[in-house]
């Protein structure tokens, strides 16, 4: 998903295109021009939804829902406040999470879909949530721009238990990029908004800490992020702009043991912000120019694709 000029050296307008093995297939749609489609996500049994915001020439800014049905996207559920986040929980519902910042006041939300309307599940953010993360219905993250949820204080993430909001230690610092959970620790990727920022933190239930140091093999710098982050058995896979100190790899990264290394040697890029890992390859997309090691680097425009060969 994207917003793509070209696709498979063909011009388009699409905003989502499928991989059939042997090319690219755009997916049509009638979404304005300047509509900004932040979200994606695919589902477990393979649902993909699309989450945008649309900007009427009177009024104000609408979230939209899309689905793809065969070929074309289609909307679903009601209209709802512009829309920054969609993820499926394991058992394939549909999650969202937005809102608005604007002079009037900020505030942000986070809904279900259950059947075709969305229940909202909270509206007391006081700004947008950017990220969500959900396990099960009583195991949610968010994470945001917001400092307050629920009339709670809650640096930007919080934890629902299916009845309330918890903040997670001290908070994260920092404007969050990237959040996941999985085995007891919760994972957040920041940048700097002025409050310092967390490159790659892990949250312990008591405290958070940076697992990106010079003795990891990866020191923070201003200039990195990571965008996603995937937890698998033993270790994390996080995608973004870091690149590891020693220059042996960029883009997207792996951390297991105490050490960070390059998944495949790398992906050189201007940043990755997608991340998605199946049963027999491991898929990024970003602004791709090459992946690969130095010895073996193979051109690669927008998505690549990580196989092991035995």
């Amino acid at each position: 998903a994207g917003s793509f000029s070209h696709l498979a050296a063909m011009s388009t307008r699409a905003h989502v295109a499928r991989f059939t093995g042997d090319g690219w297939v755009p997916i049509g749609d009638a979404l304005p021009r300047d509509a900004s489609c932040l979200a994606f996500a695919v589902a477990p049994a393979g649902d993909v939804a699309r989450g945008c915001t649309m900007f009427p020439a009177n009024g104000e800014a609408i979230g939209r829902v899309f689905r793809v049905q065969g070929d074309q996207l289609a909307q679903i559920g009601n209209d709802l406040p512009p829309v920054q986040a969609v993820t499926y929980d394991p058992w394939g519902r549909l999650w969202v999470a937005g809102g608005t910042s604007a002079a009037g006041g900020n505030s942000g939300f986070a809904a279900r879909l259950d059947g075709e309307a969305f229940t909202l599940i909270e509206s007391r953010f006081d700004a947008p949530v950017a990220q969500l993360d959900v396990a099960a219905s009583n195991d949610v993250i968010a994470a945001g721009e917001f400092t307050m949820v629920a009339g709670l204080p809650a640096a930007h993430i919080a934890r629902w238990n299916g009845a309330t909001w918890r903040p997670l230690g001290a908070g994260v610092p920092g404007a969050v990029t990237a959040v996941a959970h999985s085995g007891g620790l919760i994972y957040a990727s920041s940048v700097n908004d002025g409050s310092g920022a967390l490159l790659l933190g892990a949250f312990d239930g008591v405290a958070w800490h940076e697992l990106a140091t010079p003795a990891s093999g990866l020191t923070p710098q201003a200039v990195y992020n990571f965008n996603a982050i995937q937890p698998f058995s033993g270790g994390v896979i996080a995608v973004g702009t870091a690149q590891l100190d020693n220059g042996s790899g960029r883009g997207a990264l792996v951390y297991r043991g105490g050490r960070f290394t390059a998944l495949g040697g790398g992906v050189r890029a201007v940043g990755l912000s997608g991340l998605a890992i199946g049963r027999d390859a491991i898929w990024v997309g970003g602004m791709i120019a090459e992946a690969g090691g130095r010895d073996r680097m193979v051109p690669s425009v927008g998505v690549a694709r990580f196989v092991r060969t035995r």
